[in-house]
């Protein structure tokens, strides 16, 4: 039942039913999910350690707020995390052709919502073949917090072209051998984000909110 009050709660963060600094109604989720209380309150506490939602004392839990300061903070440890998995264990000849339909899905959908999870499950392909749990784990906790900003972007056709033509990029430089390149390649499929993101959020955060 916390598992699935977790990911029920995290869902609606993604989606935006439970919108940035908006109060989380514990009960109104125990009845839309029909669970008990404490599987909720459970689920909250996990999201607040994922830096998902903040824990106000005496006064509730609500969604964090987007910020110009979180973007900054994540992407660039999400694109260390992920050269240094790429070039430990790069991706086998079978799983390049498989990547390859992953991107060409990626490209012919116009779903936010499956253009993220399709571009999600392109990079843990990619770094499918690396068995350092450590690393993994660390980019599976960023990459969560990262996903209601990449739903964000994702909106945006121009910059799905321009992520699919670097994924080929990487592709193509794995395809060689040139690990350095393909390594490369991933950090600027990376840089994308904050480059559409802070000057989004600093047009649709009020001034004295942005971070």
């Amino acid at each position: 039942m916390r598992q699935k009050a977790r990911n029920a709660l995290y869902q609606r963060i993604l989606d935006g039913r439970l919108a940035p600094n908006i109060l989380i109604n514990p009960a109104q989720l125990t009845r839309e999910l029909g669970v008990s209380l404490t599987p909720v309150r459970e689920a909250m506490l996990d999201l607040s350690g994922e830096g998902l939602i903040d824990n106000h004392a005496h006064r509730g839990f609500f969604v964090r707020p987007m910020s110009v300061a979180e973007v900054n903070e994540i992407y660039p440890l999400i694109v260390v995390l992920e050269a240094m998995a790429l070039e430990l264990a790069p991706p086998q000849p079978d799983d390049l052709v498989e990547l390859e339909v992953l991107n060409r899905e990626f490209t012919e959908t116009d779903a936010p919502g499956r253009r993220v999870d399709l571009d999600m499950r392109w990079h843990q392909k990619l770094l499918s073949r690396c068995t350092n749990t450590t690393l993994l784990a660390m980019l599976e906790s960023l990459k969560r917090r990262a996903a209601r900003y990449e739903t964000a972007y994702m909106r945006n056709s121009a910059i799905i072209l321009d992520s699919a033509e670097q994924h080929y990029a990487i592709l193509t430089a794995l395809g060689k051998g040139d690990r350095a390149a393909a390594s490369a390649r991933l950090k600027e499929n990376w840089d994308i984000g904050p480059r559409f993101l802070n000057p989004w959020l600093k047009r649709i955060i009020p001034e004295e909110s942005v971070n």
